[in-house]
């Protein structure tokens, strides 16, 4: 769905973010200010942290495994010789990972 220079998957993300804070803010704005304020109040409950802990891990790993993906396309597509380079040393950042 994504495009090698990310616009369209962008525009997708803030487009779907802004239309789920107003459908909040219209149906539902207590739950919208309970979410802004962020996790770690006194009277929220565990299971809400640990879900909240679990959402936020893996949105920062969906954006390094779409980060290297994007990368290493643009790599390929804009820098004669990248193929070359990658069949020398297959892994960049961590060995038998990526």
């Amino acid at each position: 769905m994504g495009s090698v220079d990310g616009q369209p998957t962008a525009a997708l993300f803030f487009g779907f973010t802004s239309a789920l804070s107003l459908w909040l803010f219209r149906f539902s704005p207590d739950l919208l200010a309970e979410r802004l304020t962020g996790v770690g109040k006194p009277d929220q409950k565990s299971w809400d942290k640990v879900l909240l802990a679990i959402t936020a891990v893996a949105f920062f790993a969906w954006l390094t495994v779409t980060g290297f993906v994007l990368e290493k396309r643009v790599l390929r597509k804009e820098l004669a010789g990248y193929d070359h380079y990658m069949r020398r040393l297959p892994y960049r950042l961590f060995p038998h990972v990526c």
